[in-house]
């Protein structure tokens, strides 16, 4: 490394090609793409005739020239291609000028919050700063824009919304260090959602409703269709609750399955209440013909 009396500043670039792998559960997700740098190093300056504008390097080459070491402080595993070779490019143009790229594909932290699920969105951070050397000798900024996608990318959970990039400089005991981030916006998909959770619990929620309809007579019909209903709706949260990690705290997914769960059980208990009142109903009918009755004897008898 050239020990310049200014930082080599470092701007980089991230081309994504592809978004997967996003676990709730374990709070990660992984992304496959081009990693882009350009610095300029005085060492490398050269004569060219103007028709050459840059020249390519061989990977042989590449390897006795100076690179930035960039590291992502927030990845679990990340791998640099090497099929058929080593996926790495570099051009070098006369006036010291370096274009790097680089194919890497990482899996990284992401701590997700949950309360809003299954409606929620997301935001990923993804920190890059150099491992080796401070702010005096290199300094990273991004390029513009920041992070961009390959049109056509799908991923069958989440919608990938625009990122934003920011600076987070860092200061450590060995010194003070460059660093550049990006949030990764995420969007989730609620369409599974809505068709094998909440249209078949709205659908118990009325089912149960029809027992309104029914006599109150019809014990075994009424009685049968709410304990139904009920399990139903429990069975329902359930599977619900196994779509992501357990947490803490309340989810709207959650409280939906509770207003659901005490809808049918609210069914079941306005049976009930109508049951009691129309068993006092025919108690108080009972005692009124039999006071009439015995009024009509005692008349009879006088």
């Amino acid at each position: 490394m050239h020990f310049a009396e200014i930082p080599t500043e470092v701007k980089v670039q991230m081309y994504v090609v592809g978004v997967f792998g996003i676990d709730e559960s374990e709070m990660k997700f992984s992304m496959s793409m081009y990693l882009r740098q350009n610095w300029i190093d005085p060492r490398l300056t050269f004569s060219a005739p103007p028709e050459i504008s840059r020249i390519e390097l061989d990977h042989s080459i590449q390897e006795c020239i100076w690179v930035p070491d960039l590291s992502f402080m927030t990845d679990m595993d990340t791998k640099i291609h090497d099929v058929t070779v080593p996926n790495k490019m570099m051009f070098l143009h006369p006036n010291g000028f370096v274009s790097y790229s680089l194919r890497v594909t990482g899996t990284f932290t992401c701590f997700m919050q949950l309360q809003t699920f299954p409606f929620d969105e997301q935001s990923c951070v993804l920190e890059m700063e150099s491992y080796g050397f401070s702010a005096s000798t290199v300094s990273l900024r991004w390029m513009e824009p920041a992070m961009t996608l390959k049109d056509g990318i799908v991923n069958s959970q989440f919608t990938i919304k625009e990122s934003e990039s920011y600076t987070c400089d860092k200061e450590y005991p060995s010194g003070n260090y460059t660093c550049i981030g990006v949030n990764v916006n995420l969007k989730r998909q609620y369409g599974f959602y809505l068709i094998q959770v909440y249209a078949p619990s709205a659908l118990i929620v009325v089912l149960s409703w029809v027992s309104f309809w029914l006599n109150t007579d019809a014990i075994p019909a009424r009685v049968s269709l709410g304990i139904l209903t009920v399990l139903s709706v429990s069975t329902n949260g359930h599977f619900s609750v196994g779509l992501t990690q357990r947490v803490s705290y309340v989810r709207a997914i959650d409280v939906w399955n509770v207003v659901c769960l005490l809808f049918v059980f609210g069914a079941m208990i306005e049976y009930a209440y109508v049951a009691m009142i129309e068993r006092v109903e025919e108690r108080r009918t009972i005692e009124r013909i039999g006071i009439i009755g015995n009024n009509h004897n005692i008349f009879n008898e006088q």
